[in-house]
């Protein structure tokens, strides 16, 4: 009897924890509501101003898997003002004199910080769209050992092998590949810019950080909205 007792328990514990993940995947925004929410955001501030001939939607409106961005949806003037984000929307590093970098440290333990504070933060608006729709690993730095292994080979470094990348990095330092094709800093960002220049901490939710920023960053400064409009460097 206290066999089947436990494990009609079990049963009833696997059922909770099944309807509370069902109904945590349930409250998950898509990325067209974020995008709704932050200009919601925006418009709350008087300085905060985004064009109406500008819109967020996907590339096939009627396919929600689509490519998301921003379309003019009339001409654009030469100098016409299309959006205005205010000094008070924007994460930066909090650092009189920031280093212009691509990871800036001080920028990388603000995110955690306003990560952690969660509703809390002043920039939860922010935060959520980031968390909801940017998943990690979208860096080969967040890659599997074989994932980069195999990266690195494809661009030319037929004799990578990662145990001895990271050897080579703590006798010397040096987080270089030799690959013939760019980019030329492939897998590094964790290893060297984080751990190593900004001693940071070990922990998926700082590295998930630390990615973020070399991602959407603009040298010490994060800049909602601004970041959604998809570009080619």
């Amino acid at each position: 009897m206290k066999g089947l007792s436990m494990k009609i328990a079990s049963l009833l514990w696997t059922v909770v924890i099944s309807s509370c993940k069902a109904e945590s995947e349930d409250k998950k925004r898509s990325i067209a509501e974020h995008s709704a929410d932050l200009i919601s955001w925006l418009h709350s501030f008087p300085s905060g101003y985004i064009s109406p001939k500008v819109e967020f939607r996907h590339l096939n409106e009627n396919d929600p898997t689509s490519l998301f961005g921003a379309f003019a949806k009339d001409d654009l003037d030469i100098n016409e003002l299309i959006l205005r984000v205010p000094h008070k929307m924007l994460i930066d590093s909090r650092e009189k004199y920031p280093a212009q970098v691509p990871m800036s440290c001080g920028l990388v333990r603000n995110l955690i910080e306003q990560f952690e504070m969660g509703d809390e933060s002043k920039y939860s608006t922010y935060t959520r769209y980031l968390k909801e729709t940017q998943p990690p690993g979208m860096l080969p730095s967040a890659w599997s050992e074989d994932g980069k292994t195999l990266l690195l080979k494809m661009l030319g470094d037929h004799d990578f092998e990662y145990d001895k990348w990271i050897e080579r990095y703590h006798h010397n330092n040096t987080v270089d590949t030799y690959h013939k094709f760019a980019p030329s800093y492939v897998i590094g960002w964790i290893v060297e810019d984080w751990y190593q220049d900004c001693d940071g901490e070990e922990d998926p939710l700082s590295e998930y950080a630390a990615l973020l920023v070399v991602q959407r960053a603009w040298d010490d400064v994060l800049i909602p909205i601004f970041d959604m409009f998809s570009h080619r460097n």
